[in-house]
């Protein structure tokens, strides 16, 4: 590859880049059904300590610093395709995933390791090394979003119907992205990267004899993939698997909480409940999705919808949320964490909110 010296034509805007420093590892678009009263409430727990505050919007919740960003060099792509290469000719989808990585790393040898260049126009190249950053950083953070943008209006129009007569019944489609939000919130969180982390500290990679330790930043782009992958595949696997969703509609005045780890599983449920496992999500704080996982598996999905009407069976729900968040707590009314026994501190709404 030849990088003569390149007129201002040839460079890449970088100001035109859409950069998202602050990368959701919850779904912004999901956050957004718990912004109640113009404001999101979030108890945030930081080491032994818990604060209770508000935000105006969902920018910054349940986000990262750059927290998808990778770097798919030789290293970690070789690490992929052991993993996942065999598995990809069954599957379009993983096939793709992992070609699309081959263009970053292939681009990586070039851009970043000057592989085939000459004539170097240093201007030109520092320009390329900072728009190929970009991509790193935000490749995964994209796809994620390019899945949220299929399945958000319709989790919006279920989650935000009024209960009558012209409820938005859940259509085969509706299921199917209940189904994708609870996959990929289950794999795409904070506390399961650090789950993965501590299950795999290191990375060896072993080339006819040659053992290579990843480094630590190799390894979290390999964990980033695995869990980006597991997510589409989990996803895609409950179309199949015969099981039960249950959607509860919330007519109390108490609210469903959520947190920055939303979608639950419980893989050893009681015995006498013949499941090999059980998921739930809220969907808003008026609507809760719950899966069940038979041992004798349906033929078919079904789909029930339940009406609930006591306070108790909501109050039920929200202890076992508030059990299972990874730092952060969510609530669309301050009173939802009040009724629902989470201790608010010495937070107090400001007096013109706390007032209407």
């Amino acid at each position: 590859m030849m990088v003569s010296k390149a007129d201002s034509s040839a460079m890449i805007d970088l100001s035109k880049l859409n950069s998202k420093k602050n990368q959701h590892y919850v779904s912004k678009f999901y956050l957004k059904q718990w912004i109640g009263k113009d404001r999101i409430f979030v108890k945030r727990k930081d080491g032994e300590q818990s604060k209770v505050y508000d935000k105006r919007n969902a920018d910054d919740v349940g986000t990262e610093r750059y927290f998808y960003g990778i770097e798919i060099d030789e290293a970690v792509l070789d690490t992929l395709n052991y993993m996942f290469a065999e598995k990809s000719t069954t599957n379009k989808v993983l096939e793709q995933n992992l070609q699309s990585l081959a263009v970053l790393k292939l681009l990586d040898d070039v851009i970043n390791k000057e592989i085939g260049i000459v004539n170097r126009d240093e201007a030109l190249l520092e320009n390329v090394k900072a728009a190929f950053k970009h991509r790193n950083l935000h490749h995964l953070e994209d796809s994620y979003e390019a899945i949220e943008q299929q399945i958000a209006a319709e989790i919006r129009n279920i989650a935000n119907s009024e209960f009558d007569d012209n409820w938005f019944r859940p259509t085969r489609k509706t299921v199917m992205f209940i189904f994708i939000l609870f996959g990929t919130q289950i794999f795409r969180t904070k506390e399961k990267m650090v789950e993965l982390q501590r299950q795999i500290p290191e990375i060896t990679l072993d080339r006819l004899g040659t053992k290579t330790t990843l480094t630590p930043e190799q390894r979290d782009s390999v964990l980033k993939c695995m869990l980006y992958f597991y997510a589409q595949e989990f996803s895609a696997s409950l179309e199949t698997s015969g099981c039960t969703l249950t959607i509860t509609r919330n007519h109390t005045d108490l609210g469903y909480l959520t947190t920055d780890s939303p979608a639950l599983v419980h893989w050893n449920p009681p015995a006498e409940l013949n499941l090999v496992a059980y998921g739930a999500i809220p969907l808003s704080p008026r609507l809760m999705a719950h899966i069940h996982f038979p041992k004798v598996k349906e033929n078919a999905n079904v789909v029930k919808v339940i009406d609930v009407h006591d306070v108790n069976e909501v109050l039920i729900a929200n202890r076992v949320i508030a059990k299972n968040p990874h730092s952060q707590l969510y609530a669309a009314k301050l009173e939802d964490f009040v009724k629902s026994g989470i201790d608010i501190g010495d937070y107090t709404e400001p007096a013109k909110d706390a007032a209407k």
